[in-house]
């Protein structure tokens, strides 16, 4: 298994529509075959002050941010805080389990941009509008996700959890996992009084 080096907090399919050419044959249906990661885009470097030009893929990311190691300790932990009623039964099956393990967060995020928020900014984007009020509660769930998944809470969050004597793996599961993830993102929630006031 290869684990992702390069986690990003903007998911490329985005970032690559602020090239306007590929903008372009974005709207006109003719962007399946170019690479959205090779799209080459400006982009502030905040630290260095300054506007560069650089592929999607070099963008917009941080190194090895959703890899997290599961030690034998943390895992046991975990169960024993937020499942105590299977704790003995986890304990006595991971007795022989090697350890420690990792787990990568992109498949998550990959997972999260199948949801209706990010099929309907692109749909937004490809349309050049809003079409429906469904459509500006997609819009509006996707900027929460995004808020979650942007560097500066991501790395807050993980800074948090850590001062709590928790680990990495754990901030991923209980925010993005565990039934974390509102309603809103589940397309069995269809109708707009349904989006807006769950």
């Amino acid at each position: 298994m290869t684990l992702t080096k390069k986690n990003h907090y903007n998911p490329c399919f985005w970032t690559a529509i602020w090239n306007a050419s590929y903008y372009d044959r974005f709207v006109r249906g003719e962007e399946r075959n170019l690479k959205a990661r090779d799209q080459v885009v400006a982009a502030l470097n905040v630290k260095a002050n300054k506007i560069f030009t650089r592929s999607v893929n070099d963008i917009h990311y941080d190194k090895n941010l959703g890899i997290a190691e599961i030690t034998k300790d943390s895992a046991e932990s975990f169960a024993e805080r937020y499942h105590p009623d299977k704790y003995l039964e986890f304990l006595h099956n991971n007795s022989e389990d090697d350890y420690p393990v990792y787990i990568d967060f992109e498949d998550t995020l990959t997972e999260l941009e199948k949801m209706p928020p990010y099929e309907v900014l692109l749909s937004t984007a490809k349309n050049r509008g809003i079409a429906s009020l469904e459509e500006k509660a997609f819009l509006g769930y996707f900027i929460l996700l995004q808020l979650h998944r942007s560097h500066a809470i991501m790395n807050s969050m993980l800074e948090w959890y850590a001062n709590l004597g928790r680990t990495k793996f754990e901030h991923f599961i209980r925010e993005f996992t565990n039934n974390n993830i509102p309603k809103l993102a589940d397309p069995c929630y269809s109708s707009p009084e349904e989006i807006c006031f769950i």
